[in-house]
């Protein structure tokens, strides 16, 4: 099966036929199986920090504690 014919009954020309589909699983990296691994995201959390002007131009670090 190949060019209208293939389109038509939503073939892909390699005997598969698998439709629209199978094309976007191919470059988004194939369906659920990769989603559910993927880590859920937490909230997002903020913190204030105390700094000054000058120290932000110097480029001075503060180190943060944060427990889990």
């Amino acid at each position: 099966m190949g060019g209208e014919e293939a389109v038509q009954q939503g073939g892909c020309g390699h005997g598969g036929g698998g439709g629209m589909g199978d094309v976007f699983d191919m470059f988004m990296g194939g369906g659920g199986g990769r989603r559910a691994q993927q880590r859920k995201r937490t909230k997002d959390q903020a913190y204030e920090l105390q700094v000054t002007l000058e120290e932000i131009f110097a480029g001075k670090v503060k180190k943060l504690s944060i427990e889990r």
